[in-house]
């Protein structure tokens, strides 16, 4: 399976849970949140899907035959970040689970990577 198909179909399941997290979210789990918690949870969504939608802009230059090896980081990076970020929030926040909050600092940083990766690996690019 090429590069980009692999992105694109990542970024669909992240797509589809985004619409998940944010519908759960909605009806089940914000009512009984903490303010903070609420906003947590809703940055968490955000998060999720403008960098879902990020990783669908990677997998399209990719499949363009304009790939290179900085957007291959980005893509790896939006894809690991956004699970480690959103990931760790939401699954403290839907099953009360305590995990170790160092996941999304980590996953954040990795996002941050991954913009850094995106913007050279277009500067890289042959116009």
């Amino acid at each position: 399976m090429s590069l980009s198909k692999v992105f694109y179909a990542v970024a669909a399941v992240m797509g589809f849970v985004g619409v998940l997290a944010g519908a759960v979210g909605a009806h089940m789990v914000q009512p009984g949140l903490s303010d903070i918690d609420a906003k947590s949870y809703d940055t968490a969504v955000v998060y999720l899907f403008v960098h879902t939608l990020a990783l669908m802009g990677v997998a399209s230059l990719v499949k363009r035959g304009q790939g290179n090896w900085p957007l291959t980081i980005a893509g790896s990076a939006f894809l690991s970040g956004n699970l480690l970020f959103s990931g760790t929030i939401l699954v403290r926040l839907v099953f009360e689970y305590r995990a170790p909050m160092i996941f999304a600092p980590t996953g954040g940083s990795l996002l941050m990577l991954a913009w850094l990766a995106l913007l050279i690996g277009v500067l890289m690019q042959n116009d």
